[in-house]
């Protein structure tokens, strides 16, 4: 391996994965809460 190649630190591949993971889980989130009312709707019409 060459001098001038250095591994990234354990605390900077940690906080990219925190930039990447926390607006993607608010987006799951926010997904899955807005499409309760739909699942709802169609359960209690179908009695």
């Amino acid at each position: 391996m060459d001098s001038s190649e250095r591994k990234p630190s354990t605390l900077a591949v940690a906080l990219a994965w925190l930039v990447v993971t926390l607006p993607l889980g608010w987006g799951v989130y926010q997904s899955v809460v807005k499409s309760l009312p739909l699942f709802r709707a169609s359960a209690s019409t179908v009695k």
